[in-house]
């Protein structure tokens, strides 16, 4: 039932026998060992760091689930429920001729082209990285992001 019914994978019913049964689906979201989800915040709506919302997990024998969760408190309902996951996610960028740089996350985000200052000078959109593919004026590149700090010292 579970491979050919949306409905039953919507649902969870399937992830919630296989736990059940001992087989692993997935990260379980409890650290008792009982399935469970929920929806930590402190008031209507509230959006906390990554680091708060696996403290808030812990403090209530759970822990962060590795996608998104059916339960509405919090104020959310599921089309704007936000939760925390431990995948990485990743979107593909385009770099133009000019050195312009859109998110090719939607179609909206398509259109909106941000100029750019390159080191040594914008990409050569005839011959994009291995990385990329080559589109008619572009090279569409996966968005690598790298944290560092800006400043020593304020």
């Amino acid at each position: 039932r579970c491979m050919g019914s949306d409905w039953w994978a919507r649902n969870r019913y399937c992830e919630k026998r296989c736990f059940a049964a001992g087989s692993s689906y997935g990260i379980n979201c409890s650290s008792d060992g009982d399935y469970r989800e929920d929806h930590v915040c402190g008031y209507e709506e509230e959006l906390v760091p990554f680091n708060e919302a696996e403290k808030n997990c812990k403090a209530i024998g759970m822990k962060i689930c590795d996608r998104e969760t059916s339960s509405s408190k919090c104020g959310y309902n599921s089309e704007t429920a936000k939760v925390w996951t431990l995948e990485t996610c990743s979107v593909n960028i385009s770099v133009d001729s000019d050195g312009k740089v859109a998110s090719y996350h939607s179609d909206k985000t398509k259109m909106n082209k941000v100029s750019v200052n390159w080191d040594n000078g914008p990409l050569d959109v005839k011959n994009c990285p291995s990385t990329c593919t080559s589109l008619t004026d572009s090279c569409l590149c996966p968005l690598q992001i790298e944290i560092q700090a800006v400043f020593d010292r304020v």
